[in-house]
């Protein structure tokens, strides 16, 4: 059984646990942000496969890549990089007429992004967004009106018909709008 009485051995012991401790906060640190291999990786692979359809001339698609250089440009406009991954992913981009990356280096480009990705997410976990102003929909004020009163009037059979959002709901926040007529 080894002996810890000589400080020689103790202090060893003491900067290799240390080390064991730290070594894979740092690893990890850099793994998740992605940003320092976004130039040796994402860039390259951008300026191959992705330019020439869409740059600042023409924007196949309304996307202009050219203007990405950095991660956090990638960042800023995050909702559009999802598209982008989502297209890389399904081998929908680059066109099948075009030149295409190995397998490798669509892997390694996807790895950053969703490393990019999932960076961002984090940054904006828990926060919703901008909350919209909300009316009631017809059929929530007509059970409104009919829970407090008792009585089952349906007043608003006579308002203007609530529009659907596009996922087909119609007490959604971006549907429910204020016209005049309801004024």
């Amino acid at each position: 059984m080894p002996s810890f009485a000589d400080p020689a051995r103790r202090q060893f012991v003491a900067w290799f646990f240390l080390a064991c401790w730290i070594m894979p906060l740092s690893f990890h640190e850099r793994d998740v942000f992605g940003a320092e291999s976004f130039p040796e990786t994402v860039l390259p692979f951008v300026k191959t496969y992705c330019v020439e359809c869409h740059n600042s001339k023409t924007t196949e698609g309304q996307l202009d890549l050219t203007k990405y250089t950095t991660a956090e440009a990638v960042a800023a406009d995050y909702r559009k990089w999802e598209h982008v991954v989502t297209f890389v992913t399904k081998e929908e981009m680059p066109p099948p007429d075009a030149k295409q990356p190995t397998q490798a280096e669509r892997a390694e480009v996807l790895g950053v992004l969703g490393k990019l990705m999932l960076q961002e997410a984090r940054k904006t976990a828990g926060d919703p967004g901008g909350v919209l102003p909300r009316r009631l929909s017809n059929a929530e004020y007509n059970n409104a009106i009919r829970d407090l009163t008792g009585v089952d009037i349906r007043p608003a059979d006579s308002f203007p018909i609530d529009p659907a959002s596009g996922e087909g709901f119609s007490n959604t926040g971006e549907a429910l709008v204020m016209s005049p007529n309801l004024f």
